[in-house]
């Protein structure tokens, strides 16, 4: 039913860091953060506070940087 998974990887191999917020997220003041590497593994920490969120994006996400509203 909950499962726990861990990604390590070098800061340095982060390619894309994206920040999602959907309305409803919005609203609670939550967001998704989406993180994709080298080696092409890609990792989402889904309904994280937005603050967490922009703190994890100015400190793995050095360069390529994206803030993406989601609209449905």
């Amino acid at each position: 039913m909950f499962a726990i998974h861990t990604l390590v990887a070098r800061r340095d191999r982060v390619q894309l860091t994206t920040v999602a917020t959907n309305p409803l997220q919005r609203r609670a003041g939550l967001a998704s953060v989406q993180i994709a590497l080298s080696s092409g593994a890609r990792a989402t920490v889904k309904q994280v506070e937005r603050s967490d969120a922009e703190f994890l994006l100015h400190q793995i996400g050095r360069r390529n940087v994206v803030v993406a509203p989601v609209s449905q």
